[in-house]
């Protein structure tokens, strides 16, 4: 960790932080975690790299080469990307718009109620006060 930072204070080009590969394919393995287990996804992650879910989006039958996917498992971790592409869709469109958001049952967790763009305290007034309302 301290040469990390020594080339840091250098101003040279630092390699990746230690770990920083580690936390980021965690990231990439939660939401797969939740169809597949967990050391199914980081299997799945391991094995396909930084590009899991897009491989897993454009090219399902890859992951069948990791070892312990059947088709079935291969078809779950398939339908996981897709929902995990749709939620960072909605997610851009909101930020990227501005509009309030407010998240019904079903979208929970989706984006946090801590959201700046969230509505959730001002519930009962933004259903009775919108112009238009995306579901």
């Amino acid at each position: 960790m301290l040469e990390y930072w020594a080339r840091v204070r250098a101003g040279a080009e630092p390699a990746p932080r230690p770990g920083a590969e580690a936390r980021a394919n965690k990231r990439r393995c939660a939401h797969l975690e939740s169809h597949l287990g967990d050391v199914l996804a980081r299997r799945i992650v391991e094995r396909l790299g930084e590009r899991a879910i897009d491989v897993l989006l454009d090219a399902p039958e890859r992951v069948a080469a990791v070892p312990g996917v059947g088709k079935k498992k291969a078809e779950k971790a398939h339908e996981a990307a897709r929902e995990r592409r749709a939620e960072q869709e909605i997610r851009a469109f909101v930020e990227k718009t501005g509009i309030p958001y407010l998240a019904m049952p079903m979208a929970k967790g989706l984006i946090p109620d801590s959201h700046d763009q969230s509505a959730a305290a001002a519930r009962s007034f933004v259903l009775e006060n919108a112009d238009l309302v995306f579901l």
